[in-house]
């Protein structure tokens, strides 16, 4: 059962999409093709902002505008094996950057269910350690199949991340169209969901639905040339997976 502050955020929502979605087209006066998301939030009157919290009350927001875009980032969390974790990866395991082959980079996806390779020498893999609770990620050498913990997220960090941030999510689609040098968005299906659990995460990890992937890139230009530059290390889904992760919330019954 839903609690009234939940229900309230749905039912204020539910009618704000639907006013959106009747408006058509709307130019949202960027050329910036990651701004979708920012035009709805401005839509319904909310500020930007970089907090870990729901976007609207107790509910998260997302919007995918790409039917190229399979997955849909749920959070990001970096490994809290220990510090430098990020530094690490990408000095010991990263490849040479497009632009500048003197620096490395680590911009790769992992699953639970099968093995990456990552080098002629190495390949990788996530794996469960239920008995210390622990999401690690793990190596395996191609020649000798000898196996190593590279980094790790404990699960009371990943749990908390989730349920603070996910346990609602609304998910619009919307569409997009350049225009004199403009883009313009037009949302056009919505869906509100309820977060099945912890559980159920660590059990979509491990069966590879819920991918990981590094985003550690370096700094080209300014005072922090040739550092380290971490995007985050993102948890995401397939939008058609995501009802293996949520149960679908029925607004004509609240």
């Amino acid at each position: 059962m839903l609690i009234i502050s939940v229900i309230e955020d749905i039912q204020y929502l539910n009618k704000r999409v639907q006013e959106i979605m009747q408006m058509g087209w709307i130019n949202s006066h960027s050329k910036n093709w990651s701004s979708c998301g920012i035009l709805f939030e401005k839509l319904i009157g909310k500020e930007v902002e970089n907090f870990e919290i729901p976007d609207f009350g107790n509910i998260e927001i997302k919007t995918k505008c790409s039917t190229k875009e399979e997955y849909v980032t749920l959070f990001s969390a970096n490994p809290d094996r220990c510090l430098f974790e990020i530094e690490k990866i990408r000095d010991k395991y990263g490849y040479p950057d497009k632009q500048n082959k003197n620096f490395k980079v680590f911009n790769l996806g992992f699953y639970g269910n099968k093995y990456k390779r990552v080098s002629n020498q190495l390949a990788f893999r996530i794996e469960i350690d239920y008995q210390n609770k622990e999401v690690l990620l793990c190596s395996r050498n191609n020649y000798n199949k000898e196996t190593t913990i590279i980094t790790s997220w404990t699960f009371d960090m990943l749990e908390e991340k989730l349920n603070r941030k996910l346990r609602y999510l609304l998910m619009i689609d919307a569409s997009k169209m350049m225009v004199n040098n403009c883009l313009y968005y037009k949302y056009y299906n919505y869906n509100f969901y309820k977060l099945k659990g912890f559980e159920t995460f660590i059990k979509l990890i491990e069966l590879g639905y819920v991918t990981i992937t590094f985003k550690i890139g370096v700094f080209r230009y300014g005072r922090k040339y040739g550092q380290t530059h971490n995007h985050g290390t993102s948890f995401a889904i397939k939008e058609k997976d995501l009802e293996l992760l949520f149960s679908k919330i029925n607004i004509n019954h609240l």
